[in-house]
């Protein structure tokens, strides 16, 4: 039962990773067709943004499952959001410092994403 837990956890993240992936490259397309080159780049790095940092805090959280392992699952579910947090702030940084990308698309591309992921559950919690 826990195997399944966890295993139907993963399948979830890897879901949510697809359905980003798709938004940001969608994303990243409509805005190449509609402004420039650089605001598309800003939009797909901001989407690869959140959707890295959201996969591997999905890793980590459904690491472990069960009862027997509650200590486990709090533990690597925690550490998943800080490691989630510290990426996310670490990418932002590159992105601005060295990339030198416009703030508004890369903050687009990382809330559709973003917002990818809640249409997702919702989606998968209806197939179920």
């Amino acid at each position: 039962m826990a195997q399944n837990l966890a295993g139907t956890g993963r399948l979830l993240v890897r879901k949510i990773f697809l359905y980003q992936c798709i938004t940001a490259l969608i994303s990243a397309l409509i805005c190449l067709l509609i402004w420039n080159q650089q605001q598309a780049v800003s939009i797909l790095v901001g989407g690869l943004i959140c959707t890295f940092s959201h996969f591997i805090f999905g890793l980590m959280a459904f690491r472990y499952a069960g009862g027997s392992k509650n200590k486990q699952v709090v533990k690597s579910f925690n550490q998943g959001l800080k490691l989630k947090l510290a990426l996310s702030i670490i990418f932002f940084v590159v992105a601005f410092q060295w990339l030198k990308l416009p703030f508004l698309p890369l903050l687009a591309g990382y809330f559709l994403t973003q917002i990818s992921q809640w249409f997702c559950i919702a989606y998968s919690s209806h197939e179920s």
